[in-house]
């Protein structure tokens, strides 16, 4: 199995914030709908490098959720920030959009902001509700106000991912945890607390674009009954991916693959038909 972030090229732009960047699979892209995945908390694009292989079919960016976030604006303010960035690395008008964990949230919040942009719509490991979260990510919460600013990053690499040396993989994450800064940590907190925003579960049927939901079943982080939530997106299907864990993509890439293409080909096909009817 291939290292994370092999065969990936870093891609910087300029925000409103900021400069910010991507990863991008350094291969040729194929005419498919573009796909922009958003990752999870405290975790950059690199965290889906094994999900390179479907930049052969289309345009793939992995987005870098930047440090500076915007301080006020709830979960709407992390939706508005990713199209822009979107805008940014050149999606165009339709795109497919996904995330993992908290990206999936955010990718969730996009849909239901700007609908006329998503055609389809991927989670891993996701939730639409603050109350759907497992009893690590509430205890991890409670406990970021109270840790240092002085060594807060490598404090939340260890909260997430354990002790270093555990395995290549988790030293990866850890490693892309620790550039994380506890002003980052805490904002993102406060936008999904901000005025209730974390609770989407009331509005997931406005969603119509084509959902796939990947999920282990006895995942612990965010467990399965929030993946059986999203199943109320009206054309929503989800894929298990036994003992695969928090992070599928990383521990099972053939089995979400295996997911992956035939929905994205699918989504393929109805775009191009509504391309020929206008």
């Amino acid at each position: 199995m291939t290292a994370l972030g092999d065969s990936l090229n870093c891609a910087t732009f300029r925000g409103p914030a900021g400069a910010s960047s991507t990863f991008v699979p350094a291969v040729a892209h194929g005419p498919g709908v573009p796909l922009f995945l958003v990752p999870g908390f405290g975790l950059d694009g690199r965290c889906f490098g094994r999900l390179s292989p479907i930049a052969t079919s289309r345009r793939t960016v992995f987005w870098n959720l930047p440090n500076e976030l915007p301080e006020h604006g709830g979960l709407t303010a992390l939706a508005r920030l990713c199209l822009d960035h979107a805008d940014r690395v050149g999606m165009p008008r339709r795109f497919v959009i996904g995330g993992s964990s908290l990206g999936g949230t955010i990718a969730l919040a996009a849909a239901l902001e700007a609908p006329e942009r998503c055609a389809g719509l991927i989670l891993f490991g996701s939730s639409a509700s603050w109350r759907e979260l497992g009893p690590r990510l509430r205890f991890a919460r409670m406990l970021l106000p109270v840790l240092p600013a002085r060594g807060f990053h490598r404090r939340l690499a260890t909260i997430l991912f354990g002790p270093a040396g555990r395995s290549d993989d988790l030293d990866a994450l850890r490693r892309q945890a620790e550039h994380r800064t506890k002003r980052h940590a805490a904002t993102v907190t406060s936008l999904l607390h901000e005025g209730g925003s974390y609770d989407l579960g009331h509005r997931l049927h406005e969603i119509a674009a084509p959902t796939l939901v990947l999920h282990d079943p006895r995942e612990r982080v965010i467990p399965f009954y929030a993946a059986e939530s999203l199943l109320r997106i009206r054309r929503s299907r989800c894929v298990e991916v036994p003992r695969s864990g928090h992070l599928p993509y990383v521990s099972d890439p053939a089995a979400c693959l295996a997911a992956l293409v035939p929905f994205l080909a699918e989504i393929d096909g109805r775009e191009s038909a509504a391309e020929r009817r206008l």
